[in-house]
């Protein structure tokens, strides 16, 4: 059973009867895979004096942290969303 949530954001986030969103969880594995890949590309980088891959590798984990955020507050929404409707 679904029900949706709106939180000010244009359109709304869809939420299962868990609390998870629908893409949550993939969300999630794909947001640490690029924190990974740009600590891996950071640590390249500087090992091999490339600046470019070191930057891409840093900019990579901003993107990264900047999703998680959004992820953050939508966990926070949705934990409101239960407390109010009892689920």
């Amino acid at each position: 059973m679904s029900r949706t949530v709106g939180f000010g954001a244009p359109g709304h986030l869809t939420v299962d009867h868990e609390g998870e969103s629908d893409m949550g969880i993939e969300d999630k594995f794909s947001n640490k895979a690029e924190e990974l890949s740009g600590r891996a590309k950071e640590a390249a980088g500087a090992a091999t004096g490339d600046e470019d891959l070191k930057n891409e590798g840093k900019a990579d984990q901003a993107s990264s942290a900047a999703k998680k955020a959004v992820e953050n507050v939508k966990d926070k929404a949705n934990e409101i969303a239960d407390k109010i409707t009892g689920h």
